[in-house]
């Protein structure tokens, strides 16, 4: 138990030292395209990109413009032909949802 114990403690200085900015586990910086796709999630799905990699994160901060207490961001990369693009719904709703889509090759 203490040397699980040990290592939690090590893991919390670790990420605490990333998050102050006292060490970087980023390398070199190099620029990355980042250019907007004027087609929906749904469109791009429909005319043969797949998904290959999504994630969904919860954020819970108050107070939001709209009076909700948290956020949900949906995060779908997808690919076709050698090329990546990186789309996200915020706080769908049960029947809709808006997204935005950014390729990054």
């Amino acid at each position: 138990m203490l040397k699980t114990t040990r290592i939690f403690q090590i893991i919390l200085i670790s990420v605490s030292w990333v998050m102050t900015g006292e060490i970087s586990i980023a390398g070199p910086t190099s620029k990355t395209p980042w250019l907007v796709v004027n087609s929906s999630l749904g469109e791009l799905l429909n005319s043969g990109w797949i998904i290959v990699n999504q994630s969904n994160n919860r954020v819970v901060i108050a107070p939001y413009t709209n009076g909700a207490s948290d956020e949900v961001t949906y995060t779908y990369l997808l690919h076709k032909k050698g090329k990546y693009i990186n789309c996200s719904i915020r706080n769908p709703s049960p029947d809709d949802a808006s997204s935005a889509c950014r390729q990054l090759n």
